[in-house]
């Protein structure tokens, strides 16, 4: 499995996108936040309601979840134990607090480290600007979640395999790059 994780608007769901395209499969998580233009439920992410996502993690549903609290209201997320498991060659996004509690998790921290590879995309602040306001999103939000992150992301070197940066070279050939790297295990 090849994790990625990033900041907001360091091209996640793009480089995602490209790897299906190189033949990866993807790992679809749960939210409680609204679809965006474009994404699919049960393709993008399993978009559920907030009573859903609480029965699901009072069942143990989900290995991981992370909570935001946007301008818009609250998002969850949370990760299902089984799309981890997936065999190799497949492609999920978790946040920093994900990969921490499911790396704290045991067994599944065990299966990580043999199984999987987490790539950290970095973007520079403007980089991240251009690709949020072409996306539409609320500068008000766009400034508290990068105020976040940058808590969010203090410690990420220690939990990922390998950085790339994410400017000034296009999305299909970062994508072969990647995959490159993920498939020298």
């Amino acid at each position: 499995m090849l994790i990625l994780v990033g900041k907001m608007g360091s091209g996640k769901d793009t480089i995602k996108n490209e790897l299906i395209k190189l033949g990866m499969k993807n790992c679809c998580t749960y939210t409680t936040r609204p679809k965006r233009l474009g994404e699919l439920d049960g393709k993008t992410y399993h978009f559920i309601t907030d009573e859903e996502f609480e029965t699901k993690k009072k069942d143990k549903f989900f290995v991981s979840t992370s909570i935001y609290h946007t301008a818009f209201g609250t998002w969850k997320y949370g990760t299902q134990v089984s799309e981890l498991l997936k065999t190799s060659n497949s492609i999920v996004i978790l946040n920093p607090t994900e990969i921490k509690q499911i790396k704290e998790n045991t067994l599944l921290g065990e299966l990580m480290n043999k199984n999987t590879k987490i790539c950290y995309l970095i973007a520079g602040g403007k980089s991240i600007w251009e690709r949020l306001s072409k996306r539409g999103d609320d500068p008000d939000e766009v400034k508290r979640r990068m105020e976040r992150d940058q808590e969010d992301f203090k410690n990420i070197s220690e939990y990922v395999d390998f950085s790339i940066r994410n400017e000034d070279i296009n999305p299909k050939s970062l994508a072969k790059i990647i995959y490159g790297i993920y498939h020298q295990q």
